[in-house]
């Protein structure tokens, strides 16, 4: 085992260090490349769904229905697979609790890089229908924030969602921006929360406003104000309120690098 390369992180009660090579994957391996063969037809021929591609299918479908019709919705979907009723409902729950057990550990893998990295905003972005349509707004906004990360050494974890009453995009994200690098100005401003019914205090990034249109700055003074931040995350396409994302993190230590091209966005 090599020791001296160990990876190290916290886990808000103990560290934990993962020697180099212990759970070999042969992610990063050398593989000879294989050119694919060109196989000539006179038409595209679609495969047939597999019992577990259909059962993915139909548990992305289930996520809409109240907990207890699920596996009735997924099992009516696949019946025509089995023609044992028991060997249905094995293989339903076999599957079920690896999507559970996956759920679970992408919820964990999140936890340990927000416990890693120390933020500083709690950021909401929206877009003016007078500058942006939803596609343009989604684009530039990711590309922005991209050549942001790269450029200004900004770290941001976000998620794009809907709102409940009006269904607009519009991005939240907690970010780590370095003392010298926020473009444009932060201004208070002071306007009437229509969903609260009271007077509120914002802080809006001139930059940002100019570029795409309102926007929401909140400081994050202490790691108890990370708690109060909420986020929702895409699973197999649909958009669900999963967890609080910032959950007490009390203890968190500087972070190397990290970043994964998923419905969560990780920047740094």
């Amino acid at each position: 085992m090599n020791y001296a390369n160990m990876k190290i992180y916290f886990d808000g009660g103990h560290y934990v260090g993962i020697p180099q090579g212990a759970f070999p994957s042969g992610k990063g391996c050398k593989r000879r490349a294989v050119k694919p063969t060109k196989q000539q037809s006179t038409a595209d021929v679609t495969p047939p769904e597999t019992p577990k591609e259909r059962f993915e299918t139909a548990y992305k479908e289930s996520q809409s229905l109240p907990k207890r019709e699920r596996k009735a919705h997924i099992k009516a979907a696949l019946k025509d697979e089995f023609a044992d009723k028991t060997e249905l409902n094995a293989f339903v729950e076999k599957h079920t609790e690896r999507m559970n057990t996956n759920a679970i550990k992408r919820k964990v893998r999140l936890m340990r890089k927000l416990r890693l990295q120390d933020w500083n905003y709690f950021v909401t972005f929206t877009y003016s229908n007078e500058l942006h349509t939803e596609e343009t707004f989604r684009k530039k906004l990711s590309n922005t924030l991209k050549h942001l990360v790269a450029r200004n050494g900004w770290k941001y974890v976000g998620v794009w969602e809907r709102g409940e009453d009006t269904n607009r995009l519009h991005f939240h994200g907690i970010f780590y921006i370095p003392d010298d690098k926020m473009i444009g100005k932060l201004e208070e401003v002071k306007d009437y929360d229509t969903r609260n019914h009271r007077m509120q205090t914002t802080y809006q990034n001139t930059h940002f406003l100019k570029q795409f249109g309102r926007n929401d700055f909140k400081g994050i003074a202490t790691q108890d104000d990370i708690s109060e931040a909420e986020i929702h995350y895409e699973v197999y396409g649909k958009v669900r309120r999963a967890f609080s994302l910032w959950r007490k993190v009390t203890d968190i230590l500087p972070l190397g690098r990290f970043g994964r091209r998923c419905n969560m966005h990780f920047r740094n």
